[in-house]
């Protein structure tokens, strides 16, 4: 018997060396992968640092080479036209880099120095990726060595932006984003953090509304505000889009897209419970002379289809129309009255507006930019109906306890 336990216990003993070993193999590859990845982009990797021509503050971020040709994209909160840039690789070589443009609604803005015999990036395929997939953002911190951050895919955003959860440290702007392949996929341009202020009532006034409902009021003076951060969430223009941009950058030192001219907002409950449909925006105002308003478009018109696309919601239908150029002719099929109608509009040029900010910011308003607010009175109220239920249900219970202990 004590034979047989002792085989028992060194067959025990082997399986966890076995797994031990194992897992040592998966991280000394995860390891080996992971230096290769930073490794292979110090040719293309670079520090931007930008100072204004009237300021003392210095910027500093990372940028991506694109080409051959000495052709860099960073971002517009790094380097805008008037600044004196300069760019440093990670063998020490410094270089000055010539402003050639940059588009606000991205947030990409494309540099020029000498041509330089560098490897490029090898491009992935953004659109492969399933919501979980890993990816690596790599940047330069500062004067500090490569910042290197693990984070998840989190999906496509209606702005067609890959939204990342990943914490990145100072400098990441303009950062590169690889797959498990090492292959680009994107460059970093936004991180959100949100910080919600939520009013609870004190349970001093709870527990007077209880004993007298009628004269106790749960007033402003008796909420306490907690804050409740949320977790870091990154923007990244994929690939695709970003070689795009700095396409169109090149050729006409800005990006040339469509616009519509409406202001709109998403849908109410009622209305998609009236009109039985399941998606579209609501058409809020339209600016005079624009393409919307020469192709009839009324206010409370629900655009239900642009392009013959569904539209989902306020930020894909200006994802839509962005990705139009100036002069094409488009189909919208909306909802007037209850009733289906098809209407025509040539789309003119858009202004350079800075897209990123009003992503961060969903109540800024702007007719000309087809940048519509999200706030919905009917949904603000159907919330506020909402709380108020659930507050008289939680005074329910004070006062059940109050029963219970007496």
């Amino acid at each position: 018997m004590v034979k047989k336990a002792n085989v028992f216990l060194l067959a025990i003993s082997i399986v966890l060396l076995s797994i031990v070993d194992v897992n040592a193999g998966i991280l000394q590859n995860l390891d080996d992968e992971l230096t290769s990845l930073v490794k292979k982009t110090e040719p293309f990797l670079v520090t931007v640092e930008s100072r204004g021509s009237h300021s003392d503050v210095l910027l500093v971020g990372t940028g991506v080479v694109i080409d051959k040709e000495g052709h860099i994209l960073t971002t517009t909160t790094i380097a805008t036209k008037d600044d004196n840039i300069t760019v440093t690789f990670k063998d020490g070589k410094s270089y000055h880099a010539d402003f050639i443009g940059a588009d606000g609604y991205t947030g990409l803005a494309m540099l020029k120095i000498e041509p330089v015999d560098k490897k490029i990036p090898d491009i992935g395929d953004p659109y492969r990726l399933k919501d979980g997939s890993w990816v690596t953002v790599i940047g330069n911190s500062y004067d500090m060595p490569s910042s290197v951050n693990f984070g998840i895919f989190s999906g496509i955003t209606d702005e067609n932006l890959l939204q990342l959860s990943v914490a990145t440290g100072p400098g990441s702007s303009g950062g590169a984003v690889f797959n498990t392949k090492g292959e680009l996929i994107g460059i970093l341009v936004a991180k959100a953090t949100e910080t919600v202020s939520a009013y609870i009532p004190s349970l001093k006034n709870l527990m007077a509304k209880a004993h007298n409902p009628v004269e106790s009021q749960v007033g402003d003076y008796h909420k306490v505000g907690v804050e409740l951060p949320s977790s870091v969430i990154s923007l990244a223009v994929p690939v695709d889009k970003m070689l795009m941009v700095a396409e169109q950058l090149e050729k006409y030192g800005k990006v040339r897209r469509g616009f519509l001219g409406i202001s709109q907002r998403r849908l109410s409950r009622r209305e998609v419970k009236r009109y039985r449909i399941d998606s579209g925006v609501c058409v809020t105002d339209i600016s005079i002379g624009s393409p919307a308003y020469e192709a009839g478009l009324k206010k409370k018109d629900i655009i239900l289809k642009f392009d013959g696309v569904t539209v989902k919601n306020p930020g894909h239908l200006c994802e839509l129309v962005r990705s139009h150029l100036p002069g094409d002719k488009v189909g919208l099929e909306i909802l007037r009255d209850g009733s289906k109608i098809d209407v025509k509009a040539t789309l003119d040029e858009a202004s350079d507006s800075n897209f990123l900010a009003s992503w961060q910011l969903p109540w800024i308003h702007s007719g000309n930019d087809d940048i519509s607010t999200d706030v919905n009175v009917s949904d603000l109220k159907e919330k506020i109906d909402d709380l108020e239920e659930r507050i008289q249900k939680l005074v329910e219970k004070i006062k059940e306890l109050e029963h219970q202990t007496k």
